[in-house]
């Protein structure tokens, strides 16, 4: 809701537009989006702009969503892929770093309404904001109603935003979490990945694709088709716009072949090196990439979104346009080289998550393994 319109009345109002208004903030970046037929444009950006600038934080809505949240932390131990992918990033990025926190039950309940409104008076500024439009509408009509709506909206402080920060090298070695009601093993692998920017970006990309990108991908085919270790078999060398994204491998395979599933992600990144991409394999993956391209590109909203993208991130507008171009220069020796420079596996953190009884076996050849601990904190008192 907002101090004009109650969520309730905002809803009902939307509904009968068939409108559509959602926001939504992320690790790096917070997004607001509205949708709505041309002739209802006018009066659905004046409740968009209301929502931006004058949002209430109804105490009954701030307390559902607290609520939801706690609910959210109390099954967070549930799934075995939400384990592995919160306590992985831990290990590659630090428990201090700001990519890997999540909410407790004390931080989630420490929050008031004071806290909520002060954060939004200090980054929803005009200042702070890129606005982009697409659709069926006249360029000067809707620039005319843009200003005629968000004219008036003041500039904010130059606010200094904290520094987001990684730990400089991930720890190697082998790390286990005890999860006794699984009928499974969750195997994770890898450490810090690359930027975007980085000069290996589109070789990095092209590897990606020979490793795990389609079902002939040498994942797929080794470990799940030949050796039948698993259904679900993953792995590349991550990206990030921002910040480094995480070089993993990762399955899920039977408690009884953890060992071999282990070994298995193991021998095919180093097969990255001593079996390196062949002529073929990258001209696959180039005619892969480049075909299905246009499908991230198939609509002017999707064309808008990465243009907003770029331009957050402080990436050149042409962006878009040299994609095609630089995969398409890449050498193989190039992808060879980025393979073994971004995929290390003398480096790997590895990650177990399953029954101590199933997988103890399996962890018996390694001299050093640290266990991690799960639990999840209790409330404060009197909460």
């Amino acid at each position: 809701g907002t101090t004009k319109q109650s969520g309730d009345e905002l809803d009902e109002f939307l509904e009968g537009k068939a409108a559509e208004i959602s926001s939504n903030i992320g690790e790096t970046a917070g997004t607001a989006s509205m949708s709505c037929l041309t002739e209802d444009f006018p009066v659905v950006l004046q409740v968009f702009a209301d929502i931006l600038r004058n949002p209430a934080f109804a105490p009954d809505k701030l307390k559902i969503a607290k609520n939801q949240m706690m609910s959210g932390i109390a099954r967070q131990n549930d799934d075995p892929g939400g384990i592995v992918s919160r306590e992985f990033k831990k290990l590659i990025y630090g428990k201090a770093s700001p990519y890997t926190w999540v909410p407790t039950y004390a931080t989630i309940l420490s929050i008031t309404q004071k806290d909520v409104a002060r954060w939004h008076e200090t980054y929803f500024h005009p200042n702070r904001i890129i606005l982009g439009l697409v659709g069926d509408f006249q360029k000067e009509e809707a620039v005319s109603l843009l200003k005629k709506v968000f004219g008036d909206w003041s500039k904010g402080p130059e606010t200094k935003d904290a520094a987001a920060f990684t730990q400089e090298h991930a720890p190697s070695g082998v790390f286990y979490i005890e999860k006794n009601d699984m009928t499974q093993a969750k195997i994770a692998m890898g450490h810090q990945g690359i930027r975007r920017d980085h000069p290996d970006y589109y070789s990095v990309v092209i590897a990606n694709q020979i490793l795990s990108g389609s079902f002939g991908a040498r994942l797929f085919s080794n470990i799940r088709s030949k050796q039948g270790l698993a259904y679900d078999v993953n792995g590349g060398i991550g990206f990030q716009w921002d910040y480094p994204g995480m070089a993993i491998l990762s399955m899920s395979t039977k408690i009884q072949t953890t060992e071999q599933g282990i070994d298995a992600l193991i021998a095919e990144s180093r097969n990255m090196v001593s079996h390196p991409p062949t002529e073929d394999e990258v001209a696959n993956a180039k005619a892969s990439i480049l075909n299905s391209f246009v499908f991230s590109v198939d609509s002017p909203s999707k064309v808008l979104g990465k243009y907003l993208t770029y331009e957050y991130y402080g990436y050149p507008s042409t962006w878009l346009k040299t994609f095609r171009h630089g995969i398409e220069q890449v050498t193989v020796a190039q992808v060879r080289e980025a393979a073994e420079r971004h995929l290390r596996p003398q480096e790997f953190a590895i990650l177990v998550v399953g029954p101590r009884e199933g997988t103890k076996p399996a962890l018996a050849k390694y001299q050093t393994i640290q266990e991690l601990d799960i639990r999840i904190p209790d409330p404060p008192d009197g909460a």
